[in-house]
């Protein structure tokens, strides 16, 4: 019929075709179609280290190039592969002569007397990571251990497991490590967001036509998107100039009411209840916000029960107050929420245990094996005056095999908080039940 296809060395397909238009008349078209040439090949590490940039681009016929070399503590890099398991090695002299985007896979061999997942060191010489702490296989020092940080919390201080609940106003949707001797923080809640609860995972959105500053911890902080030209308060809610508070529960109000009074019960046989909301305290309705710089939960009565977070390592410089300063030398406080009229009380540390100024934990200044006559430094690990007689292992060899976790001391949780470890010593030291001869 007249029709050819012709296939050109770099790919290009010519095809020509005679057709006729309307009126009969016949013409010759011709059709370049180009194959695509250039792909994404998206770095899949396998467990190892992650690449700067996610993928890099080919072209069809040239050379793969210069591809990214991960790392894995305990593991040589292998190459990359088109599977995650066997499949073939893709060599940076080897020609692109792939026809679509694809996922490579990064392939590893095991290295030799790499320590085991939960553990640090090198040539065979490994140490358990600290309390609450794992790693993975090959890491070879104590910064390579890290703790899995849950949603809704974060890591408020270096060197501890204790995982504190995210404050209002701020979340954590994701889980993620944090690497020992590091901490962490929850974000901010987005503009036009709040959170009014403890431990969020996500934030809660203003109504639609209201915004809220970043970091907002609670629904009275959503005023009028300033585009629309008025800062009137929403429905159910009273004020001035943004300042909205919500109405007590059952009770409704119109759009821009400026006092409680405004708000009446509702008409649709809703809830009666008068709960306050949070960030304020009373009873029946009559509803007081909390003094600035605290906040309550919804249902708070009284002004002793607003509280205010207080960092670790500090305490309220007075009651009443929100100016902070740091614990003194030999005492400790771990970040928590302080009530109206307190201070949040700095501990002192326990027996044998010592602090910097502005600490959240304790440390023991000594240390000994059990069995052993001879005492070390905490800090250095020097060799110190041998104690009068000794009450660890024969061996440090022995003790790091029988011990379980460090020498630490507790204290109770405030509310509904996790255990807080506040005194370490070296991993390889005794179990709890065995008391030290340096202290």
């Amino acid at each position: 019929n007249g029709e050819t296809l012709t296939i050109n060395s770099d790919g290009t397909k010519l095809y020509t075709a005679n057709i006729k238009d309307e009126a009969g008349n016949e013409n010759t078209c011709h059709i370049a179609l180009k194959r695509k040439t250039k792909f994404e090949l998206t770095y899949d590490s396998n467990d190892g280290s992650i690449c700067s940039s996610p993928s890099i681009e080919v072209i069809y016929g040239n050379k793969y190039g210069t591809m990214c070399t991960p790392s894995r503590a305990g593991y040589k890099f292998d190459g990359w592969y088109t599977e995650k398991e066997d499949g073939t090695k893709i060599n940076p002299e080897d020609n692109v002569n792939i026809t679509e985007d694809m996922t490579i896979y990064a392939h590893w061999i095991k290295e030799e007397n790499a320590c085991s997942s939960g553990t640090y060191g090198t040539n065979g010489n490994c140490t358990k990571c600290p309390d609450g702490y794992t790693s993975d296989m090959g890491a070879q020092k104590i910064d390579e251990c890290y703790i899995n940080i849950n949603e809704g919390r974060y890591l408020p201080d270096v060197k501890t497991e204790y995982q504190a609940l995210c404050p209002f106003g701020k979340f954590n949707s994701e889980k993620y490590r944090v690497y020992y001797g590091k901490n962490s923080s929850c974000s901010n809640c987005p503009s036009g967001t709040y959170s009014d609860i403890l431990g969020a995972t996500v934030c809660k959105s203003c109504p639609d036509g209201y915004t809220s500053p970043e970091g907002s911890t609670n629904a009275n902080q959503c005023i009028k998107d300033s585009s629309g030209g008025t800062t009137n308060c929403p429905a159910n809610t009273y004020g001035t100039n943004g300042n909205c508070t919500k109405c007590p529960d059952g009770y409704t109000s119109p759009e821009g009411s400026t006092d409680v009074s405004q708000c009446v019960k509702d008409p649709s046989g809703g809830e009666t209840t008068t709960k306050c909301p949070s960030g304020s305290y009373g009873k029946d309705g009559n509803c007081t916000k909390c003094p600035d710089g605290y906040t309550s939960n919804e249902g708070t009565e009284t002004i002793g029960s607003c509280y205010i977070f207080v960092g670790s390592g500090k305490k309220l410089t007075a009651p009443r107050g929100t100016d902070t300063t740091e614990c003194s030398s030999g005492t400790y406080r771990v970040g928590d929420y302080v009530f109206y009229g307190e201070t949040g009380t700095c501990t002192p540390c326990p027996s044998g245990c010592s602090s910097d100024s502005g600490a959240s934990y304790c440390t023991r200044s000594t240390w000994s094996f059990q069995g052993s006559t001879e005492c070390y430094n905490n800090t250095t690990n020097s060799r110190l005056t041998p104690s009068a007689s000794g009450s660890g292992y024969s061996s440090r060899e022995s003790a790091l095999s029988a011990c379980d976790e460090m020498v630490r001391g507790k204290f109770p949780p405030k509310k509904d908080m996790d255990l807080e470890w506040v005194c370490y010593v070296p991993i390889g030291c005794a179990t709890t039940e065995v008391k030290s001869r340096c202290e």
